[in-house]
């Protein structure tokens, strides 16, 4: 931003009390780590029943942003934008419920706020309403109705389901068993760089699910995927490594990715590794 529109944007928000100057203002002062005049600017906006006023407002109590920490006066703002069917202050508000912070914990109030935030497609409230669906909290556990909230988000353009998506199709929770279609979502989410589903495309081609046997996919997949400190598949490569199994037997490599998991706290591959170096004194 220039001077000359910072000045523009000043005179419009301080002088005219524009509520959008005002709340725009705001943000800039975030994006300058001006946190205490961004508080400031967010406040004055608030006295116009801004609901984006309000719900910033919240946020900076329960962040600490511009002003010390205080969850009940976060959920005095979240309440007031949430009164003017705001919903990510609804979802905001959830939270506070969910986790006791400023007022009593409540998994039933919290789950209710949260559903009705996520009726109205707030994408981390659908996001959070399916973690309750799936763990029965606030709600009786029901895995055909978390599956349906993962498909809301898809629907709505999210990409960092499709892991969860693939896995409910491979093992059948909360929808039908569907190698195919679980492969479907597993290169979906690869293409988005998920390590997890990397390790699931090269578990497919190792073993020939709904596709033929292609080590040298496999091993391609697990090699992507341990890069992105996928434990699993460091571990895969380990044992491929030592064992000379789709690729040429390779001690140094096989401890290189046993170390990698080990660290990891991957208890297999500590064992291995050593079993391995004794083997090779």
């Amino acid at each position: 931003m220039t001077e000359a529109e910072l000045t523009i944007l000043k005179g419009k928000a301080i002088q005219q009390k524009d509520v959008r100057s005002l709340l725009e203002l705001a943000d800039y002062s975030c994006q300058e780590k001006d946190y205490k005049n961004a508080f400031n600017y967010t406040f004055q906006a608030s006295l116009a029943n801004s609901k984006d006023a309000y719900r910033k407002l919240g946020y900076f109590y329960e962040k600490g942003i511009g002003v010390e920490i205080d969850y009940k006066q976060a959920k005095i703002y979240y309440e007031k934008a949430a009164q003017i069917n705001d919903n990510r202050a609804k979802y905001n508000l959830g939270l506070l419920y969910l986790n006791g912070l400023g007022v009593e914990k409540d998994e039933n109030k919290a789950f209710n706020l949260i559903f009705e935030s996520a009726e109205n497609f707030e994408p981390s409230a659908i996001k959070a309403l399916s973690v309750m669906y799936l763990n029965g909290i606030g709600t009786i556990k029901d895995e055909n109705k978390y599956h349906e909230c993962l498909i809301k988000l898809e629907d709505l353009g999210e990409t960092d389901i499709y892991y969860a998506l693939g896995y409910d199709c491979y093992v059948g929770r909360g929808t039908e068993m569907d190698f195919k279609e679980s492969l479907n979502y597993f290169l979906l989410g690869s293409s988005e760089g998920d390590d997890r589903c990397d390790y699931m495309i090269g578990t497919f081609y190792a073993n020939g699910i709904v596709v033929e046997k292609d080590h040298n996919k496999a091993v391609f997949y697990f090699n992507r995927s341990a890069l992105k400190e996928n434990v699993k598949s460091m571990y895969n490569l380990a044992v491929y490594y030592e064992l000379g199994v789709y690729v040429p037997k390779d001690l140094e490599k096989a401890m290189y990715w046993y170390e990698k998991a080990a660290e990891k706290g991957f208890n297999k591959a500590k064992e291995r590794l050593e079993n391995l170096k004794n083997n090779c004194n």
